[in-house]
């Protein structure tokens, strides 16, 4: 993957070409060009040569959030350490919000993923 820097324009963080080439926004903080590298990474990885929308693009916002955060132990830790607030998790594991959202879609996630993060986290709210 070949990176460049540009003003993308207003909510735009990053684009990819669909086959070896990333374009990031000039304007965003350091924990957002790195969710957004592998969001694109996920895109190319995928072939896709464009914007996609709805489940498929929902599906690549949590491979990528997966490939950053894949311990589930680590997701749920945050979660209990934040209290429950999504802000606060997210920058505990290094991710933007939406990335961390998506990390933590259950539509996406493994069954026993799942079960194990409601898990820890009920198992923390019961005895604290």
């Amino acid at each position: 993957m070949n990176v460049y820097w540009r003003d993308l324009g207003r909510g735009i963080r990053a684009r990819t070409d669909g086959v070896s080439k990333v374009w990031q926004s000039t304007k965003t903080l350091q924990v957002e060009r790195r969710c957004a590298a592998r969001h694109e990474q996920e895109h190319l990885d995928a072939g896709h040569d464009g914007c996609v929308g709805g489940t498929m693009e929902a599906r690549i916002r949590f491979r990528a959030a997966q490939w950053l955060c894949p311990d589930p132990r680590k997701v749920a830790d945050a979660i209990i350490w934040a209290g429950g607030d999504k802000i606060q998790a997210a920058d505990h594991l290094w991710l933007d919000v939406p990335t961390f959202e998506a990390r933590v879609d259950p539509r996406f996630m493994h069954i026993a993923e799942r079960r194990l993060i409601s898990q820890l986290v009920r198992d923390e709210q019961q005895h604290p």
